[in-house]
């Protein structure tokens, strides 16, 4: 769980709610406002010793780094110090009290007491500060109650709405006349999840006009692999660099356990869009979302009618907003057979500014431009177009990189589309964030193939690999893993990249391992860097 128990001088915070936060006295408007079911008992704990600090303990997945549990206190029980509300032999003894959630939870609450209370009017002050999953302050105040008449006929509750997710809540009370922190307790912790969500982003979805005469569009499958019913939220958003923070076009498909929706021409079928591309956002609720997949083809209509049939397949996936590291993009030509398309994305709700770097074969830095995009903006270029210091159209480059790296600090997503010049097929390059703190690893890329296919078409694998250490070599042992043996003597072959070079292998089979057509199989790569970064590795069919 988080780390709570470095921040507690937060608990004495006295200023008041932001806008979003939402204080409740009254138990019930809470209940009904909040729908909160999650309510701790703390049954599954034992009374702890006091005359020792109260260890961290965890109650239904809640986390404790602050609190005594207790069953009774001077003799008198849980009955006695919370009247009218009693369920629980069980509260928690103060001054601090430090609970941290399974998950982001959008309140929180709990009936308290006094102990040996003030009798002066409207001299308690109950402290709390409400903190996300990274550790920082999302909102913190003080609730002020009056307590020189109550002489323990009721129980007072506290109760926090935020418009914020927060992951902790620190609580704690004060006499106000005497500047102090008096014990406390705390009795049944309420608190209401954040239903579970899952995003996926497809990076490109297209309904345009091409180069002759072609018409692109892309079909999506989106599938529900669990027991329970999903509701999916799709985000049309725009590239061409707008501001996507709210979404120029928006829709939502009801998945029932176990179905797979087909929507051909997504773009068009969903969001009646033309001449527009972009990435489209998947946002999951319910309690199969770790079980969506959602998959997607792109297409061109030919000047007759006829639609192509290999086209370009994209998986969505999750994107992590944290990791800002640079992303790598490797293996891309730009020639008289193949050109490159660049595509960045704004993974983050403000303005990115980013840096890309081209980098040749051999590790030679060729040329880095700066750019930005507002909020959820994105944008594809050409290669040529973005660098065009070291680029043009007469340029005969493969194994090129292309590093994106945030200046901002905001998460960023990148890919590449390589388009064979002379039958308009596309392949698409996912960007590979950077690994560190690693000497030696071994990677899988799952197929490695050359063979011959119906209509006298011809299947090969081609491969990157790119040493993304600029200071280390970085040494590669290959084996290709065929099917139906135990690969115990395998064919190998070793290389060493150079530091920041990039390895292109376009037909694995036979450069790699002098095979001719029909062999396939999976391919095993064990590498050791001679510093502490992991290459990155890229496989597309050709």
């Amino acid at each position: 769980m988080r780390k709570s128990a470095a921040i507690l001088i937060l608990a004495v915070a006295t200023s008041t709610a932001w806008a979003g936060t939402k204080i409740y006295r009254d138990r019930d408007a809470f209940e009904k406002d909040t729908g909160s079911d999650a309510i701790l008992n703390l049954t599954d704990v034992a009374d702890m010793a006091t005359d020792q600090a109260p260890p961290p303990f965890t109650s239904e997945g809640v986390l404790f780094t602050q609190g005594l549990v207790q069953s009774q206190v001077v003799g008198l029980p849980a009955s006695f110090w919370f009247p009218g509300v009693n369920s629980s032999p069980k509260f928690i003894v103060g001054p601090l009290v430090v609970a941290t959630f399974p998950g982001d939870v959008n309140s929180a609450g709990a009936d308290f007491t006094c102990f040996a209370c003030d009798v002066a009017p409207n001299d308690t002050s109950m402290n709390w500060t409400l903190l996300s999953s990274s550790g920082s302050i999302i909102d913190s105040g003080s609730t002020v109650y009056d307590f020189s008449s109550w002489n323990y006929s009721y129980t007072p509750f506290l109760g926090i709405t935020s418009d914020t997710p927060f992951r902790s809540i620190v609580l704690s009370r004060a006499d106000i006349s005497q500047d102090t922190i008096p014990n406390w307790f705390a009795y049944h912790l309420r608190y209401t999840p954040i239903p579970s969500n899952k995003i996926l982003l497809l990076p490109a979805a297209v309904r345009a006009h091409g180069l002759l005469n072609t018409y692109f569009t892309t079909d999506a499958w989106i599938s529900n692999g669990s027991n329970s019913a999903l509701t999916v939220k799709v985000d049309f958003l725009r590239a061409g660099g707008f501001d996507n923070t709210t979404p120029p076009v928006t829709n939502t498909i009801a998945l029932e356990p176990h179905e797979t929706r087909v929507i051909p021409d997504i773009l068009g079928t969903m969001f009646s869009v033309s001449e527009e591309y972009g990435p489209l956002r998947f946002i999951a609720t319910g309690e199969g979302v770790d079980h969506l997949v959602v998959g997607s083809h792109t297409s061109t209509i030919l000047g007759g009618g006829q639609s192509s049939t290999y086209g370009l397949s994209i998986d969505a996936r999750e994107e992590d907003i944290y990791d800002i590291s640079p992303i790598h993009l490797i293996g891309l030509p730009q020639n008289a057979a193949y050109r490159t398309n660049i595509g960045i994305i704004n993974l983050g709700s403000s303005v990115a500014e980013f840096a890309l770097t081209l980098i040749d074969s051999a590790g030679n830095l060729l040329e880095t431009v700066d750019g930005s995009l507002p909020p959820f903006g994105t944008t594809q270029s050409r290669l040529i177009s973005l660098f065009q210091g070291a680029l043009g159209l007469g340029s005969s480059y493969d194994g090129l990189a292309v590093t994106a790296s945030s200046r901002n600090g905001s998460p960023l997503a990148a890919y590449a589309i390589a388009v064979d010049n002379n039958t308009g097929d596309s392949t698409f390059i996912d960007g590979v964030h950077t690994i560190g703190n690693v000497t030696a690893g071994v990677t899988y890329l799952p197929a490695a193939t050359k063979m011959n296919g119906m209509f006298g078409t011809r299947t090969s694998s081609r491969l990157a690999v790119r040493n993304v250490d600029a200071q280390q070599s970085v040494k590669l042992s290959f084996s290709l893993q065929v099917p139906n043996s135990q690969n115990q003597g395998e064919t190998r072959t070793t290389r060493t990249l150079a530091p920041g070079a990039t390895l292109v292998v376009s037909d694995v089979i036979r450069n790699l391992f002098g095979l001719s057509t029909g062999h396939y199989g999976s391919l095993r790569v064990e590498w050791t860097s001679s510093g502490e970064m992991a290459p990155v590795f890229s496989s597309q069919f050709m």
